[in-house]
């Protein structure tokens, strides 16, 4: 079990300065909110006996499997536990909203997207994949619908089933990130976010894209 002080908000802060000034300012506000909440309804001398000022390991909050931590790299990681802090801290705050926590999420999907797909197509020297490292989401599903599906899907190592199905997942979560940008996002829209992301497997088809072996 996780507590308040073992919140890492050193790696929350480098996942924030990673995003644009419309994100920002609503993960500022959003921390102002909890701020005040929690100086407000947080007594310090009671935090380590009373479970409930105890947060759930982000792995056991979203049951993310170990096949699948074993497969993401250090950032994706961060910003699913970052997800799962700001969600866990909402949880006793009537109507929040956790914008913030689907921004993360998908910001996990969009790292492994880049270090995967991403690498491959411009190892390969797609066009429009000159620089993944710094596409957006929307990016990325613009160029790839520009391309030729075969040819993805070789490239990819992936069936037209699987390819079809990670488009369209990736949309859905595009569409969460621009409500979580400029809309509220309730719990049953984060709730949504994890249930693609984790439960349909999303991530897990993301990390496992691997490059085509060429055989001698």
């Amino acid at each position: 079990m996780m507590k308040f002080p073992d919140i890492d908000f050193d790696a929350i802060g480098r996942m924030v300065d990673m995003l644009d000034d419309n994100q920002k300012e609503k993960i500022t506000s959003m921390a102002s909110d909890l701020m005040n909440h929690t100086m407000n309804n947080l007594n310090p001398e009671d935090a380590d006996q009373n479970p409930e000022d105890q947060l759930l390991d982000y792995t056991e909050y979203f049951n993310i499997s170990d096949d699948l931590v074993s497969k993401l790299d250090s950032d994706a990681l961060s910003a699913l536990e970052a997800a799962s802090d700001l969600a866990q801290f909402y949880d006793e705050i009537p109507e929040a909203d956790l914008s913030a926590s689907v921004l993360f999420l998908s910001k996990a999907a969009l790292i492994t997207l880049r270090n995967k797909a991403g690498k491959i197509l411009k190892n390969n020297q797609i066009d429009g994949f000159n620089s993944p490292q710094f596409m957006s989401l929307g990016e990325f599903l613009t160029q790839i619908s520009n391309l030729d599906n075969k040819k993805l899907n070789k490239l990819l190592c992936l069936t037209e089933g699987q390819l079809k199905k990670i488009q369209n997942e990736l949309m859905q979560i595009e569409l969460l990130l621009s409500r979580a940008q400029f809309d509220t996002i309730r719990k049953e829209d984060l709730d949504y976010a994890k249930s693609i992301l984790i439960d349909d497997q999303l991530l897990l088809d993301l990390a496992n894209i691997q490059k085509l072996q060429m055989i001698p």
